[in-house]
């Protein structure tokens, strides 16, 4: 019963003869058993959580309908066990407001679980803790069926057993004349169950904002933001949970004309009460927004028309502040927006600010959500939208201050398998601007030796055959400097020392030899790097064989090496040194049999032989891994012919 099932699988455990004759053994057995269970249900708790052992069984017995027939048996032993009116009544209270726990998978309308357990509680004659539900009662509909004003001839009798003062029944009736005979309507037992409370249930509009108004005109302004909030807050609150939408709109409408729009801002933008059920794996909400409950799609609706009911375009603003409010549930609120809703609040300050205010929590987070809602773009606004990423007009600081686009600083953090999903996305729907994106700069290529070769996977669905040729003959001509650059910045170092291998296809046919000679002679330029007091000569290359080399793809760029350049090149690659000493020396390398055939085969058999006879020889048997601090870099060419690299 403490599980969350999904609907089918509920029904498959639970609502089947067999499981309810195995309920029912229990329950005798706990009726027969309460003193000793008493540590279980533990009832001098007032506080409860969604999976407090009488917290789940009684939401169990309240809202599902094939169980009804054991719901008064379960109550009257939970009344024997929780014999302190207050502790039990907030157990129900917390219990009924859990009607959505198991998605929505109870055949009970919520007013029907109340109905039956004010039944239940009137005939265990519990009166306190029927009173401490009446607003329950009230917010859906079943007030009159078991609360009914005090009949003692005293009219300055505080309360009845409903908890109404004469303020709250003027309230009730509708009665402006008698509401202000009363005077003082700020005075409030409680208040969480205030005439504001008890008119807004009944739907009694002037009367909600007749109340409001006086706040507004009695209170200063500190005072109006304390007590307002007092007066609408649980109101509101339970009109959501409850489903009372009629109540949740008049409540909307009232704060808005009564005290203005920022108080209502301030209270759409609030959180669930800290005593109501907060989440469900189901609603996917993973917050207490208004926005993402279950409910949000009519809920929006409602929020929506009470803001723009005035013709003003402060509304889409408004609406936009509520949808960027919390990160956690931007996704689930925009999908609860009406289209001409939604182009309205993108238009009115422009896609430009629209897209700024998705990427400003998050870059990575801002092109996930925006795969997913550039489907409701326009064709023009798409067009725009490609300008607006793939514009250097975001600071940020390399070697000194320089522009990027949002483009660019996506692909300069590392891709997981839902950003390619994201890529894929958005490259499918912007396929006419694919030459925009794939131009911009150097950004592509960048991304081609920062990101795993997934990229190109997805990337080569969406790109012609022609541009794919400008893009080729792009990356032959400037991909050493860009990968020059990338190594140089400690930032993307590592990744480019993975991946750089993803741009050799593109130097693949008889073109080209010119750029790929000048590729080799970055892979193997050294780098100077500090490493504390020490410093550090490496080059690409030996950082990939070091670290991440992958056999095939060593020996798909040795064959290009041989095919373009010659045995010789091949020869000057296989046997780089770098400050540590010869690459083909270090420990992983030779540990790794497939990788040392793979470095040796494309040589020529003269040279094969002599480099196997070096590695067996004493000249060749360690690879040092640290340097003389006072040694000064070599400045040669890797590819011309020098003693530090033969």
């Amino acid at each position: 019963m403490t599980l969350r099932y999904s609907p089918d699988s509920y029904v498959i455990v639970w609502n089947n003869e067999a499981s309810k004759d195995v309920v029912e053994k229990v329950l005798e057995f706990m009726g027969k058993n309460g003193e000793n269970l008493k540590q279980v249900l533990n009832p001098e708790q007032s506080k409860f959580r969604p999976l407090h052992t009488s917290v789940t069984l009684l939401h169990f017995f309240i809202f599902n309908e094939y169980y009804n027939c054991l719901l008064s048996q379960f109550l009257r032993f939970l009344s024997s066990i929780f014999v302190d009116d207050h502790n039990f009544t907030e157990l129900i209270k917390f219990t009924l407001k859990m009607q959505d726990y198991n998605n929505d998978n109870w055949t009970f309308p919520s007013n029907n679980g109340i109905e039956k357990t004010l039944d239940i509680l009137r005939d265990l004659s519990r009166p306190r803790v029927m009173e401490g539900l009446c607003h329950f009662a009230l917010v859906t509909g079943v007030f009159e069926n078991y609360y009914q004003p005090f009949a003692a001839d005293d009219e300055d009798s505080l309360r009845d057993p409903a908890r109404m003062t004469r303020l709250h029944w003027a309230a009730f009736n509708g009665d402006m004349e008698a509401m202000e005979s009363v005077g003082n309507w700020t005075c409030s037992v409680d208040d969480s169950f205030t005439p504001f409370y008890v008119a807004a249930a009944r739907h009694h509009k002037l009367i909600c904002h007749t109340i409001l108004a006086s706040l507004k005109g009695i209170l200063t302004a500190d005072e109006l933001r304390k007590q307002y909030k007092g007066f609408v807050y649980t109101a509101m609150w339970d009109a959501v949970c409850f489903h009372n939408f009629k109540m949740f709109q008049l409540i909307l409408e009232s704060v808005k004309q009564a005290i203005g729009r920022h108080y209502l801002m301030a209270l759409l933008k609030s959180e669930k009460p800290v005593d109501s059920f907060k989440t469900t794996q189901f609603d996917r909400s993973v917050s207490s927004s208004i926005l993402a409950l279950k409910n949000g799609k009519v809920l929006f609706k409602i929020i929506a028309q009470v803001l723009l009911e005035d013709g003003s375009q402060n509304g889409y603003t408004d609406l936009n502040d509520l949808v960027f409010h919390e990160k956690a549930t931007v996704e689930i609120v925009l999908n609860n927006i009406e289209e001409e809703t939604f182009q309205r609040m993108v238009d009115v300050n422009g896609l430009q600010n629209w897209t700024k205010r998705v990427f400003l929590y998050d870059v990575n987070w801002g092109f996930r959500l925006l795969s997913t809602v550039i489907t409701r773009f326009t064709l023009n606004q798409r067009r725009e939208f490609i300008n607006i990423i793939t514009s250097p007009n975001i600071p940020t600081y390399q070697f000194n201050v320089i522009n990027v686009s949002y483009w660019e600083m996506w692909f300069e953090n590392k891709f997981t398998d839902p950003d390619f999903e994201s890529l894929d996305k958005l490259l499918k729907l912007l396929v006419d601007g694919i030459p925009k994106m794939i131009f911009n700069y150097n950004v592509a290529i960048k991304a081609l030796m920062c990101q795993n070769e997934k990229l190109s996977t997805v990337a080569s669905k969406y790109i012609s055959s022609l541009n794919y040729l400008k893009f080729k003959a792009r990356v032959m001509r400037n991909g050493p400097k860009v990968m020059n650059e990338l190594f140089t910045w400690q930032s993307t170092q590592e990744r480019v020392g993975r991946n750089w291998i993803n741009i050799l296809p593109f130097y693949l046919g008889k073109m080209g030899k010119y750029h790929f000679e000048k590729l080799v002679n970055t892979i193997l330029s050294l780098h100077t790097e500090k490493h504390g007091e020490k410093t550090i000569q490496i080059s690409l290359w030996s950082k990939y064989l070091d670290s991440y080399y992958k056999v095939e793809k060593v020996d798909q760029f040795l064959k290009l090496v041989s095919d373009k350049l010659g045995k010789r090149a091949v020869w000057k690659v296989v046997l780089h040194k770098d400050c540590m000493g010869f690459v083909l020396l270090g420990a992983e390398l030779q540990q790794d049999k497939k990788l040392v055939n793979a470095l040796l085969t494309h040589l020529s058999d003269e040279d094969r032989d002599f480099i196997e006879n070096l590695l067996e020889s004493s000249l060749f048997s360690s690879r040092r891994y640290t340097r003389d601090a006072t040694t000064e870099p070599c400045n040669c060419q890797p590819m011309n012919d020098c003693w530090c690299w033969w």
